[in-house]
């Protein structure tokens, strides 16, 4: 469903918000500001808020964190295994975001043969993520 903005308006929305844009006509533009709680946050280039969600269980942290371990970003290192772990935890409450990632993290561990059943679990992950609405 749509909402119509006129030109100087504003709208302010959560990252977790999916959304489409239809421009009815003229040209949109997008200011995106990222924004941190704390000055060592940005001093370390952390986000340690989505670790204490995480930590509670909230998907969408645990999506975050698990892309921080699987790119070694953001205070985190590189690690594999745990990113899989935060992944499965992120996936099974129906998060479509993980599901896709989890999928394709299965598939480039069987493709490097670093997992035997990599190629199944990555099925799996990717039909859920599909069958959610992913695309």
């Amino acid at each position: 469903k749509f909402f119509r903005i006129e030109p100087g308006d504003l709208v302010v929305h959560s990252f977790d918000l999916q959304h489409g844009v239809h421009v009815w006509k003229g040209v949109r533009y997008s200011l995106i500001l990222w924004i941190k709680d704390t000055l060592q946050s940005v001093r370390e280039h952390s986000t340690p808020w989505y670790d204490r969600l995480a930590d509670e269980g909230d998907p969408d942290a645990l999506y975050n964190v698990a892309q921080n371990y699987e790119y070694g970003m953001f205070g985190k290192p590189l690690d594999i295994g745990k990113a899989i772990q935060l992944y499965e935890r992120s996936a099974a409450a129906g998060h479509h975001f993980a599901q896709n990632n989890l999928g394709l993290v299965y598939r480039r561990a069987h493709e490097d043969g670093q997992h035997s059943g990599g190629l199944e679990k990555s099925f799996r992950w990717l039909k859920a993520a599909a069958e959610s609405g992913f695309a």
